[in-house]
């Protein structure tokens, strides 16, 4: 047996064994409580993903990448990645100011809540009398996809500041999407190319979102996994640790004494 032979005998073999125990080592996962669901995120130039001294650090990240906070894979944020949004939710977040509590929130508002209106604007953040202050938090929960349009995973993209308005405007396409009969499209039955966008002022650059409709979603199972992911989060089987989506989403620390907003 020469050696090319005994290597594919080999190759199968491992293959044939790893295929006959294929899902187990997974039995005392709960469910989702157990996953973390991965978080998309623009880099901008603080985003610690850039720094070495930071324990988030990516080698080879740079600012307008585009990376999934669990896997660290990283994306061109020029090209962009495919995206099919199946949920949408909008909250009040509570914070302590960064260094002084918890890094979970505080509290979590829902999008009927007044809270908004207890608060003060000062420092680019909206500030509470006890000290925390507020983010208005549109949360997009996507079905990723490869370059031929095939499902990868689950995700994320939290967008606040000035991401809010994009947010607005991708909300606004989706309605607009109409079925030949005038009904609205559901939202996961269209497919849209998120890339990065380079912003700057006076007071600095960073990098946003940008969202780009592409075409209706034509395969079946592509259709059902979105619906199902729909679904999940319809119901509730599937929360966010907000603590770690906090990671998602970089802003300097703000202070009361300063007047100037933030840009991002």
């Amino acid at each position: 047996m020469n050696q090319v032979t005994k290597k594919k005998e080999t190759s199968v073999a491992i293959a044939d064994l790893v295929g006959s125990n294929a899902g187990t080592g997974f039995e005392n996962v709960a469910g989702v409580e157990d996953l973390a669901m991965p978080f998309l995120k623009v880099l901008s130039p603080s985003s610690p993903e850039l720094n070495k001294s930071k324990g988030k650090y990516i080698e080879g990240a740079q600012a307008g990448n585009l990376v999934n906070t669990v896997t660290k894979e990283i994306f061109d944020g020029e090209k962009g990645i495919k995206v099919i949004p199946c949920f949408y939710n909008r909250e009040y977040i509570e914070w302590a100011e960064m260094g002084t509590g918890p890094s979970a929130p505080i509290n979590i508002y829902p999008k009927e809540s007044d809270i908004m209106s207890k608060t003060t604007p000062n420092g680019g953040k909206d500030w509470l009398e006890n000290g925390h202050y507020v983010e208005d938090t549109r949360s997009h929960f996507v079905i990723v996809l490869d370059d031929n349009y095939n499902p990868m995973y689950e995700a994320l993209m939290i967008m606040k500041g000035s991401n809010r308005k994009i947010s607005k405007n991708w909300m606004s396409q989706q309605m607009m999407k109409k079925l030949p009969d005038g009904r609205p499209l559901p939202s996961y039955g269209f497919i849209y190319t998120a890339k990065s966008k380079d912003e700057s002022n006076k007071k600095g650059a960073w990098n946003r979102w940008e969202i780009e409709a592409d075409k209706l979603v034509d395969n079946v199972e592509t259709f059902r996994k979105a619906q199902g992911f729909y679904e999940s989060m319809r119901k509730g089987e599937k929360t966010v640790d907000h603590g770690a989506a906090e990671g998602a989403y970089e802003v300097p620390k703000a202070t009361k004494k300063s007047n100037d907003e933030i840009p991002f």
